[in-house]
């Protein structure tokens, strides 16, 4: 089976010339949970985060599982982590939104990703937002995130740690921890920015390494870094992330919401009435 590493950039869905034609589609090659799950955002980039990581999640297992659109069942395990229901052990996925991109990542062991936009605007600088947050990390995190020479590189450093826990947290299907200084992540010296590929981070769960997970840092663009965290004995896939369209998610779709309920135009005009975030 193979393992699957996309990304998908909203901005570029909502840039293409097709966009509304492609978005009715969509909406009738997911099921009506997803349609309504889609409506509680207020904001439209959020409705088509959550739109996108439906399609990428049954895109996926049809292309690593061999199955058909229409074959792909969906379910939760009592955390709320998704699987797919035929193949509840054999196949892990795990999707991520935050800033102008969904990621996924799949593979035959558990696994956890998140993305992250180095957003340098959320606070008055990243020595302050660290300082807000130095609860979460461990003293040797809080010496890897401060100790970079200026401030753009701090926030990657912070940015990079907090990828990492949150990428192990849904590798293991916890979610939220209580305590993240339970987490701890030792990186080395290798230069963490777009265009790198990292493999040699390692992590300690109430100061013991765990040597069954394996972790791949790298990046979606200029300003997102990604965080992949696999549990088990698989090798990382050795590449960055693949850039698909929204063309490419539905190209073998089929329509699987035919509810009498549900009418693509309202649904399009629905989407186009909420206001916009800027990406």
């Amino acid at each position: 089976m193979k393992s699957l590493r996309w990304a998908v950039s909203l901005s570029e869905c909502a840039s293409n010339k097709n966009f509304e034609e492609l978005l009715r589609r969509s909406f009738l090659c997911v099921t009506e949970d997803d349609v309504a799950q889609q409506h509680e955002f207020h904001y439209r980039d959020d409705s088509l985060a959550c739109l996108v990581g439906r399609l990428l999640a049954r895109c996926a297992a049809a292309t690593s599982l061999s199955l058909n659109w229409s074959q792909v069942g969906f379910g939760r395990t009592s955390r709320g982590k998704p699987f797919v229901a035929s193949h509840p052990d054999g196949y892990h996925f795990n999707v991520s939104h935050q800033g102008d991109f969904v990621v996924l990542a799949s593979s035959s062991c558990p696994v956890g990703v998140d993305v992250m936009k180095v957003d340098e605007s959320r606070c008055s600088s990243a020595s302050a937002q660290i300082q807000r947050l130095e609860r979460q990390f461990t003293a040797l995190e809080l010496r890897t995130v401060r100790n970079p020479a200026n401030n753009s590189l701090r926030w990657r450093a912070f940015y990079r740690i907090w990828c990492l826990k949150e990428s192990v947290l849904k590798a293991t299907g916890i979610g939220l921890a209580t305590n993240l200084r339970d987490y701890e992540f030792v990186v080395d010296r290798q230069t963490h920015e777009p265009g790198c590929f990292i493999t040699s981070t390692k992590f300690l769960m109430e100061k013991e390494l765990q040597e069954d997970f394996i972790f791949e840092e790298s990046f979606v663009d200029q300003h997102h870094c990604v965080a992949v965290a696999t549990n088990g004995s698989v090798p990382p896939i050795g590449n960055e992330f693949q850039r698909i369209s929204l063309d490419f998610l539905l190209k073998d779709a089929e329509f699987i919401n035919i509810s009498p309920d549900l009418n693509d135009m309202d649904e399009l005009d629905s989407f186009l009435a909420k206001p916009n975030k800027h990406f």
